[in-house]
């Protein structure tokens, strides 16, 4: 038995669907107190002006409930006078709507089970028609008759459903914080429940959990484990227990937390994951009426409690505007009678404005009495806009256009809309529908459109290159790409590069979309665009909005930074005392170690990272000071003394002292240190010594070196790295490069990347292993020529609903989306062949320890026929467990492709 809600929380959203015989104004669905039951359940109340008035109620879940197996679905039904009729409705797997047979209910003054088969014989279109559905069903809600005139009211409690499900299945496992949004400061305690529930009403359960809490590099930062006695439940008890984590936050970042939970006899553990976030709180930032940062929002279909987290969470993370959708049809249902009072509207606007964010109403779904005449739409759009600035003031400073007949040029209609609010009195911004960006009779227009920018490779350039003045007012729609678990760092990366290139164009804003998912289904992706999961579960997309918020807020853009090398697409941002540089690493480049910003007037210079993490400056009294290159985002935010009107932040041509970030190693490899000495350079107190990992298998051809030249004299020292030994390595090792200067001392990382040579024959090229046991997945790799042949060696016990995934990026390409095989030693039948691009092509052989899977790519599907020097190369075979993978065995990483192979 799954109990899918007892309406004790904000798990779940009600709203009226549909009506008939009654005016859906005149029915109301909320949460409330029942006598002498439990704490909540929900009242429904029918203002039913004729007989056989029906209600449509819908129901939201936080979390998706989709079932291939059912047998029955219950509620309790509460009446105090009068008598209903009561049915259930489920939304099958093509989205079709059904619903069982209706059962009148009499009794008063208590609660009634009321119970109906979920069997294809009983369920039947709510439209018409004899269709059966289509498995697997999800309980969609319910509707009510009143067969009287009057007012109505009807209690419903605990909605439940039974099901057969395996031996894992019996528990559930939902995760509790003591922050709702998720989101805490760095160095803030994070509070952690696992609560646990036995649905099965016939068995006890002895468990053991196993709960960790990693952070974003994997490492285990916390653990807790321990054994639950779970009683089964009861038809008036649920069987809950809770295990609780608390574990420090001391860095900012993306954190996953995983339960393991395991009882004797069962064929695999019940796993169960979420994340948090620990990042700087934007909430305090100033917002005035700026409204350049902006989310999309469906806040108003949420619970009453949801729609306050939206806000909270909005507001974390520094949101300017918030755009919530809201239906033309819920605020004006009969014509020229407006609902804005009392409403979830209502209630948003004013919660929203406590918090300092400005509100944008994106109008949709036109009422059913409105007029076909052009005319007379734009008309009554325009009295509703005139109609809610009124009432709501200048907490609504935005309104966009609704799409529908009337907008067959929507620019022109915002441009009426804007017009007849101006005569109006108010102050108020008309925007057009989106239109997307692409042809060349698709300017930008009030509002324009990308979709999925990070899928649809350098969008930027269908952005027009229009001056402020000109282009100011305009906004970006940008729907993001669906992501079903917590992404990669080059999603947080996409949302920087987007509004950096809104900003750089001119435009007045950003309309993200969107800030929470529609849906927890996996069936469904494409309304999984959210910078949260259903649960407020963080996604990466967050941490760069929120990192760009908080960096760049009150900020102008200027152009790109001064002497910025051509490694880095960077930009300058300034705005009174505070000037903030962005430099965005370009595509599989290999960096220079070292910046030297220079700014011209007294202040403080702070170098930041992507999560915000504070660095440090090298270099003191007896050197200028120097930036140390990382490959992520990095910000250098200065602050003057005093305001400033003009950018003074700026890097030097060339740093005193030059080395690359990373040096990659195949064989042998040779860079050169170079180093302009800022002062007398005396052999006694001055030298540059390269210091390895102990036991690295390379020799360097520099070990120390004394230093001696006059101020200005250019100092060239050649190093030479040669690997050693037959062992294969492919993790990068970090050296020290250290120089002194008059006793003074910078230790300066250099990255050592191997490079493994590919050649005709298949050989190995690393052995990837899984953290949690021994087991490893063996890549091999050939190069014939014309395709590139990868061949990975099934490591012990994967489970079904394995995915491998493989990204390639030729030298100086653009890293791009990794492909997914999964199952990959898995003989495909008709019918279930694996979607790979052109020019991939896999095939598996074998069965179990002994399984291979070879990857063919051809030489044009990675960029031209005459393929030569080397290739970045990502690998994840990941287990399925939920928002998170469970055992990962990696060789590279998706984000962070590395340097391994170079083809021959």
């Amino acid at each position: 038995m799954t109990v899918l809600t007892g309406f004790e929380d904000n798990s779940v959203a009600l709203r009226i669907n549909d009506t008939r015989n009654v005016r859906a104004s005149d029915c109301t669905i909320t949460p409330a107190g029942i006598p002498a039951r439990a704490q909540r359940s929900i009242k429904l109340e029918i203002g039913a002006t004729v007989a056989n008035a029906q209600a449509g109620c819908g129901l939201l879940f936080q979390n998706a409930t989709p079932f291939a197996q059912a047998d029955r679905v219950a509620a309790y039904v509460c009446l105090y006078d009068g008598e209903v009729s009561f049915a259930f409705r489920v939304q099958d797997a093509r989205g079709v709507l059904f619903e069982t047979p209706y059962q009148t209910v009499k009794q008063h003054a208590q609660f009634v089970r009321v119970a109906a088969a979920l069997s294809d014989r009983q369920l039947r279109p709510v439209d018409g028609g004899s269709a059966s559905p289509t498995w697997p069903i999800e309980i969609e809600g319910f509707s009510v008759r009143t067969p009287t005139v009057g007012r109505q009211v009807v209690y419903i409690d605990d909605l439940e459903v039974e099901h057969q499900v395996s031996t894992v299945e019996l528990v559930r496992g939902d995760f509790l914080f003591d922050q709702p949004t998720h989101l805490y400061e760095p160095g803030r305690t994070v509070g952690a429940t696992l609560r646990l529930e036995n649905r099965s009403r016939e068995s006890a359960l002895r468990l053991e959990v196993d709960l960790k809490l990693y952070d974003s590099r994997e490492m285990v930062l916390g653990s807790e484990r321990t054994t639950v006695n779970l009683p089964r439940s009861g038809i008036d008890y649920r069987s809950f227990q809770d295990v609780v984590l608390r574990q420090r936050l001391s860095e900012p970042g993306l954190y996953r937390i995983d339960a393991s939970v395991r009882a004797s006899g069962w064929p695999r553990p019940a796993r169960f994951s979420s994340s948090i976030a620990a990042l700087p709180s934007n909430r305090a930032l100033p917002r005035g009426r700026e409204t350049f940062y902006g989310i999309r929002t469906n806040a108003l279909r949420e619970s009453g409690d949801g729609q306050i987290l939206e806000l909270e969470l909005a507001n974390e993370i520094g949101a300017q505007l918030l755009a919530i959708d809201v239906a033309w049809a819920d605020l004006e249902p009969v014509r020229g009678e407006y609902r804005f009072s009392e409403t979830d509207l209502e209630r948003v606007v004013r919660a929203a404005h406590e918090r300092g964010i400005d509100i944008c109403l994106v109008l949709h779904d036109e009422p059913g009495w409105l007029p076909v005449e052009a005319a007379t739409r734009l008309e009554r759009q325009g009295l509703l806009m005139e109609a809610a600035s009124k009432y709501f003031g200048t907490r609504v400073s935005f309104f966009q256009a609704c799409p529908g007949g009337s907008q067959q040029n929507p620019a022109e209609t915002a441009r009426q809309l804007q017009t007849y609010l101006r005569e109006s009195g108010s102050r108020a911004t008309v925007l057009a529908a989106p239109k997307p960006l692409g042809g060349a009779d698709t300017p930008v227009a009030d509002v324009a459109e990308v979709l999925e920018p990070a899928a649809n490779g350098d969008w930027r350039k269908l952005l027009p290159a229009r001056s402020s003045a000109e282009n100011g007012r305009d906004r970006l729609l940008v729907r993001s790409a669906p992501l079903t678990d917590a992404g990669r760092l080059d999603d947080a990366v996409a949302v920087l590069e987007t509004l950096l290139a809104a900003a750089e164009h001119g435009l007045g804003g950003v309309l993200w979309f969107d800030l929470r998912d529609d849906t927890a289904d996996p069936r469904f992706t494409e309304n999984m665009r959210g910078l949260v999961a259903r649960d407020f579960s963080p996604k990466m997309p967050l941490v760069g909005y929120a990192t760009a918020v908080g960096m760049l807020h009150g900020l102008r853009h200027v152009g790109p930074l001064p002497n910025a090398p051509a490694e880095f697409h960077s930009a300058l941002f300034v705005g009174a005392e505070r000037q903030v540089a962005i430099l965005l690493p370009r595509p599989n480049t290999l960096l220079p170690g070292l910046l030297a910003p220079v700014t011209g007037t007294a202040g403080k210079l702070q170098p930041v990272d992507f999560e915000r993490r504070q660095r440090d400056t090298l270099g003191g009294e007896s050197t200028p000071q120097l930036v140390q290159t990382i490959e992520r985002p990095m910000f250098l935010s200065f602050t003057a003394e005093r305001a400033l009107a003009d950018p003074v932040l700026s890097l030097a041509r060339q740093p005193w002292l030059q080395l690359p970030a990373t040096v990659l190693l195949a064989d042998k490899a040779a860079f050169t240190v170079r180093l302009e000495a800022p002062r007398a350079l005396s052999r006694g107190r001055s030298r540059i010594q390269l210091v390895l990992p102990r036991s690295a298998p390379v020799d360097a051809s520099l070990s120390s070196r004394r230093l001696s030249a006059q101020p200005g004299d250019v100092l060239e020292i050649p190093v030479e790295l040669t690997r050693t030994g037959e062992q294969v390595w492919f993790e990068p090792l970090t050296a020290t490069v250290r120089v002194t200067v008059e006793g003074e001392r910078i230790d300066i990382p250099l990255h050592i990347q191997p490079v493994g040579a590919v050649g005709a024959e298949m050989a190995p090229l690393a052995e990837m292993p899984n953290p949690e046991d021994d087991s490893t997945c063996r890549l091999s790799a050939a190069w014939t020529g014309q395709s590139l042949q990868l061949e990975f060696r099934a490591p012990r016990r994967v489970l079904k609903g394995s995915v491998l995934q493989v990204l390639l990026v030729a030298e100086g390409e653009r890293t791009g989306s990794p492909v997914s095989i999964p199952e990959p030693w898995t003989e495909r039948k008709r019918g279930q062949e694996v979607k790979l691009p052109a020019g991939w092509n896999w095939t598996c052989s074998g069965e179990g320890e002994q399984a291979t899977c070879r990857l063919t790519v051809t030489a044009e599907a990675l960029g031209g026929g005459g393929l030569g020097g080397r290739l970045r190369l990502g690998v994840t075979l990941s287990e399925p467990s939920g928002l998170f993978a469970g055992r990962v065995w990696r060789l590279g990483t998706l984000s962070e492709p590395a340097w391994l192979t170079r083809v021959r």
